[in-house]
């Protein structure tokens, strides 16, 4: 828990849908904005094909 102490480590709530158009880290970005109520979701799609998955969602 204490390994980042010193690193540039942004707190889940310092995220905003701006980050979701920089292109690094996007599931991060995703998972914070969910988990803190920034983005909502109406439509998840999820399709599994080896190796990847593909996730889409819809919201605003």
């Amino acid at each position: 828990m204490h390994g980042n102490k010193g690193k540039n480590c942004r707190k889940i709530t310092d995220y905003t849908t701006n980050d979701l158009f920089l292109g690094k880290n996007l599931d991060i970005v995703t998972a914070a904005l969910l988990l803190t109520g920034k983005l909502k979701v109406d439509f998840v799609k999820l399709y599994r094909g080896s190796p990847a998955v593909s996730v889409e969602l819809l919201g605003k």
